[in-house]
């Protein structure tokens, strides 16, 4: 290896060894279970039992934390509307992450901690809002630091301004209530951590020259590579795992359909032309909604989840995705259905869910699956994702098709 490239290698190990800390040094319940990135199950849940409404101990409805929180977004709101806030709102223009009720007033909260925008997301929201009779710039756009929402006119907020002050100023007004204030305070170390606690910035001082700078970019060529043929070796191991037919007794067969239906998109994703994650699915015999052309599919993704779906087959041979949101399809929603899944779950391995949410997969997915310090696969921790894909694919068709748990 060129001595430059070790030198910058070498520095690179020493900023990621002056990261670790002793496990005594900051005890953080968030960082333990490693939900500091999850956006539904930590941060969304989190937000939600802090600023929502509830019932003090002498019967009294207590909505001094979401006044606060809207009154940091810019909203004074005031003392005689009553307040409300909603979760995970499901609508005809989408999902919401919160909608909040001010008299009749309405605002939504959209919350991105890593995941990207969906198509035209917060202008559907705006539409929402008109036909709901509220106004089209009551939506909130909050991210850990600022960012732009690629469309609609949207109030950018952060989790780093104005949701940090608004729990600063709720931790001052319910000191008296100390295990809730504790966890408040975890949580705005959750917050410091994921808007500049574990980031390497220019400071570091990692390049110092523009010589450095392109053996840099010649890294990141390689770094593709790898990660590109290590998508390819993980969906060939899950083949080899799963075998060209899933049949499992009082199931419905699930046979492999083409390589090219899902992985088409190996080839690109690390090279920035591709976000979708790649998948490779098998094609379910016997279930139908009794549409020409449509049929379910199990579906692995590179990203450690899986679910089913339903997909179209279109006239070039290939399988379009349907949205799960049209009315045909409510008798087959399971417990987590999303737009394209009718029900799906993270592959777990190790007894903890693998959180492919956040486009930090080229690092998570590589380190979590391969052998300590080298770049192959540990046939251990595949056995057990392809073992969780069977066991997730009787769980999601007991859902789906109403199976007989017998």
């Amino acid at each position: 290896m060129d001595e430059r490239v070790q030198i910058l290698l070498q520095r690179a190990k020493g900023i990621e060894k002056s990261r670790k800390k002793s496990p005594l040094s900051e005890v953080n319940l968030f960082s333990v279970l490693n939900m500091e990135h999850k956006e539904v199950s930590a941060h969304s849940a989190v937000l939600y039992y802090i600023f929502c409404p509830f019932e003090d101990e002498n019967g009294f409805r207590d909505d001094q934390n979401l006044r606060i929180l809207l009154k940091n977004f810019g909203e004074e709101i005031a003392k005689d509307v009553r307040l409300d806030l909603f979760r995970e709102v499901w609508t005809d223009f989408g999902r919401l992450d919160f909608l909040i009720a001010a008299g009749v007033e309405r605002y939504v909260l959209e919350l991105k901690i890593w995941a990207g925008e969906q198509p035209m997301q917060l202008s559907r929201y705006a539409q929402y809002l008109k036909r709901e009779g509220g106004k089209e710039e009551n939506i909130f756009f909050l991210t850990p630091e600022e960012r732009t929402p690629l469309t609609g006119n949207a109030r950018c907020v952060t989790l780093k301004d104005e949701v940090a002050k608004s729990l600063k100023e709720i931790l001052a007004l319910r000191r008296d209530k100390k295990s809730y204030c504790e966890m408040i305070g975890q949580y705005l170390k959750v917050i410091e951590n994921i808007t500049g606690g574990h980031t390497m910035k220019a400071e570091c001082g990692m390049i110092t020259s523009s010589e450095e700078l392109l053996i840099v970019n010649s890294l990141v060529d390689e770094q593709t590579a790898i990660l590109t043929r290590l998508l390819r070796e993980f969906f060939a191991a899950m083949e080899e795992r799963l075998g060209e037919e899933i049949a499992i007794e009082g199931f419905p067969k699930a046979k492999k359909v083409p390589y090219e239906y899902g992985t088409w998109a190996i080839g690109e994703y690390y090279s920035g032309g591709k976000r979708t994650y790649p998948a490779i699915a098998y094609r379910i015999e016997g279930k139908d909604v009794g549409e020409t052309g449509l049929y379910f599919f199990l579906e692995i993704s590179s990203a450690l989840y899986a679910g089913i779906t339903p997909r179209k087959k279109e006239a070039d041979g290939g399988f379009s995705c349907v949205s799960t949101h049209e009315e045909r399809f409510q008798p087959f929603l399971g417990k987590r259905p999303s737009k394209f899944f009718l029900d799906w779950d993270y592959v777990e391995n190790n007894g903890g869910a693998l959180d492919f949410t956040r486009t930090a997969d080229k690092d998570s997915f590589c380190r979590k699956l391969l052998r300590k310090d080298s770049l192959t696969f540990d046939e251990k921790k595949l056995d057990e994702v392809a073992a969780a894909v069977l066991w997730l694919y009787k769980g999601a068709c007991r859902r789906v098709f109403k199976l007989s748990e017998n």
